[in-house]
């Protein structure tokens, strides 16, 4: 029995990801990138500057280099920037790389930022979506998504449902939406090639 549980297990340990995974990167000329203000499909107006900190975050804790937020944000002051989504989208990346002499821009869009009413629920939920895309040759070279949600209970009582949607406007949400991010970014490769192996 001792046996077949130690085959068991040494087997387990050959599978991928048993001894630490083979790190994953971007395989493009990619290093330095711009992150944009998040574009915002919620009905909550600060969820974008409650975000784009948690999104240079986690693109540099992967190992990318950002352009620095006041060279982006002095980007858009000085085209009159008022949040938009259309004024986002005027510039391509190709553009936008070379007034930040970068290589890639990071897009990012917050689909949720709230609380919604589902039957005898209240949903707190914060979702986010991102992709990034190279600068040379405007193509997507990655994208993902993330969201972090709770919910909670009042019953379809009058008194429930006014609980509920209170309680809703109390919570902050800005820590869902630091843990969507993480979620949300969690796959991103590392940036440049993958190094050769040594002959």
């Amino acid at each position: 029995m001792r046996r077949a549980l130690l085959a068991v297990a040494l087997a387990a340990c050959a599978a991928p990801g048993c001894a630490g995974a083979r790190p994953v990167y971007l395989n493009r000329d990619v290093r330095t990138v711009a992150v944009l203000w998040p574009l915002n499909a919620s009905n909550f107006i600060e969820a974008p500057d409650r975000l784009w900190p948690y999104v240079e975050h986690e693109v540099q804790s992967r190992g990318y280099a950002l352009v620095p937020r006041a060279t982006v944000w002095g980007f858009y002051e000085a085209k009159r920037f008022t949040g938009e989504p259309g004024q986002i989208n005027m510039f391509t990346a190709q553009e936008l790389c070379r007034e930040f002499k970068c290589d890639a821009v990071v897009y990012t869009n917050i689909a949720e930022w709230g609380a919604n009413r589902k039957l005898t629920r209240t949903e707190l939920k914060v979702a986010v979506e991102a992709y990034i895309v190279d600068g040379k040759d405007g193509q997507r070279c990655w994208e993902g998504a993330g969201e972090d949600k709770s919910s909670t209970g009042g019953g379809f009582s009058v008194r429930g449902i006014v609980k509920d949607a209170i309680l809703a406007q109390l919570r902050d949400l800005e820590p869902y939406g630091q843990r969507a991010a993480e979620k949300c970014f969690r796959k991103l490769p590392l940036p440049g090639y993958e190094p050769r192996d040594p002959k």
